[in-house]
């Protein structure tokens, strides 16, 4: 039971570190400015990436795929606001995640939000999506479409 208990610990805790390796940017002033200079909208995952099991699911089954990370890299500035209840966070990065909920009406997690490059709202999905990887990618897809308009 000691062994399956650590796996699990374990489990949870790589699952929690893919969310913030690569692109995915935990300075929102940063993404902000990265979004302006690029001119692309900004992907907003508001997570619990330590304890969260959809976050796990969302991860594991979306945001570490391959078709994902391609088509979320090219037409998105990718930014994590992280609420975890293990990991350390500097007291800056918890204001800033807190604010950002609040002013988004975040109401649980996991939140997909799509802002503009000024950071207004464009659209949102909270909980995780029927359809997997392929209907999160269409969403993504069909945002870009409609703003390219």
């Amino acid at each position: 039971m000691k062994c399956m208990g650590f796996i699990g610990v374990l489990f949870v805790v790589f699952s929690a570190v893919s969310l913030n390796a690569g692109d995915w940017r935990t300075d929102f002033a940063d993404a902000r400015r990265e979004a302006v200079k690029r001119d692309l909208p900004i992907l907003v995952l508001f997570s619990g990436s330590d304890w969260c099991s959809g976050c796990v699911k969302l991860d594991e089954d979306v945001l570490s795929k391959a078709e994902f990370k391609k088509y979320a890299r090219s037409n998105f500035i990718l930014f994590l606001a992280d609420f975890p209840r293990k990991k350390e966070q500097s007291d800056k990065i918890k204001a800033q995640n807190r604010e950002l909920a609040l002013k988004y009406k975040i109401g649980g997690f996991p939140t997909l939000m799509v802002l503009g490059k000024a950071g207004e709202k464009i659209d949102l999905v909270s909980g995780l999506m029927d359809g997997g990887l392929a209907a999160y990618v269409e969403w993504l897809k069909k945002i870009k479409d409609e703003m390219a308009r």
